[in-house]
């Protein structure tokens, strides 16, 4: 059985009612060991508690909404604020939103019909689910994985990039302000992820044979979600999202949307791999780099067409 199954299982005894300390208590530590969690002191296992508390209730609630469209859980990050940003956040002001091709490679999406969905996964196009861990960066491994989706759509050959080489090289700083593919372009490409050094903090790139290439980037309009749909079909797009809700966090399953959400300030990286439609619903299919303990296996479903929910169109391109 599932982590969460069994997790679920427990919390479903104490779905209704009130909740007193030992029950609370009961959970919590089932959670921790569910989870492998341990704390360096009392103190620091208290104010880990305190948020799980706070976390659970808000779990319970979301659940018993009847027309929410999608389900959280008491995952592996219930114990934890989203005070901490793994990248610094970028807003949309008005120099960004004069948004130039970073590249003369200009794909134009004219003339072409769109199935009404669309899924790289079932193409064989993208690699396993990763966990960001220590390194921390989101953006990283998204443009790489768009890196390694855009070579095996055109040689069929599906790499496991570097995420390391794309940090050390391109993404250390936080949001690039050029469009990242532009700099794997200019550093000759990525390594596989075997052969590039596993220590962080200086560019490698010399230090082994690069593999996976582009030539450059291409930005989309900012909130243009049909220009967006035109690209993904083309090939995986990278897009910065607002992640700093707690619905995002602890997200399960269903089609994501909050209303506290921001469209303009962003704070973490997603490969678009797909898209479609549910129930009248039109969804993004993404990929998260949090591992597959969470959402639906490492997968999250974005509202699509709803007014650029968590600023999924604002900060968008793909390798070209």
């Amino acid at each position: 059985m599932h982590l969460r199954e069994i997790l679920f299982a427990i919390l479903g005894v104490h779905i209704t009612g009130i909740h007193s300390d030992s029950v609370l208590d009961e959970i919590w530590h089932e959670w921790m060991r569910l989870n492998g969690k341990t704390y360096p002191g009392r103190v620091s296992e208290i104010k880990h508690k305190q948020t799980w508390e706070r976390n659970y209730l808000r779990v319970l609630e979301h659940n018993t909404e009847k027309d929410s469209l999608f389900r959280m859980e008491l995952n592996f990050l219930a114990d934890e604020t989203f005070e901490r940003t793994p990248m610094a956040s970028a807003k949309l002001t008005k120099d960004t939103l004069r948004f130039q091709p970073e590249s003369d490679l200009i794909v134009s999406f004219n003339d072409i019909l769109l199935p009404d969905s669309w899924d790289w996964r079932t193409k064989k196009a993208v690699t396993h689910v990763e966990n960001q861990g220590q390194l921390g960066d989101s953006q990283a491994f998204a443009a790489k994985e768009c890196v390694e989706s855009f070579n095996f759509i055109k040689t069929t050959d599906l790499l496991l990039a570097s995420a390391a080489e794309m940090h050390d090289c391109c993404t250390a700083t936080g949001f690039a302000t050029e469009t990242v593919f532009d700099c794997v372009h200019n550093i000759g490409g990525l390594c596989e992820d075997y052969y590039y050094p596993s220590t962080y903090g200086q560019c490698r790139n010399n230090s082994c044979t690069p593999l996976a290439k582009v030539s450059g980037g291409q930005r989309l309009p900012t909130g243009d979600e049909e220009a967006m749909k035109s690209a993904v079909y083309i090939t995986p797009v990278l897009s910065l999202v607002d992640a700093s809700q707690v619905s995002f966090q602890l997200y399960q399953e269903g089609i994501y949307s909050d209303p506290q959400c921001s469209n303009s300030t962003v704070n973490h990286a997603l490969q678009v791999v797909g898209y479609g439609s549910l129930n009248g619903m039109d969804y993004w299919i993404c990929r998260n780099s949090w591992g597959l303990y969470w959402g639906m296996n490492g997968y999250i479903t974005i509202a699509r067409n709803r007014r650029n929910m968590c600023g999924i169109a604002s900060f968008s391109s793909y390798p070209v």
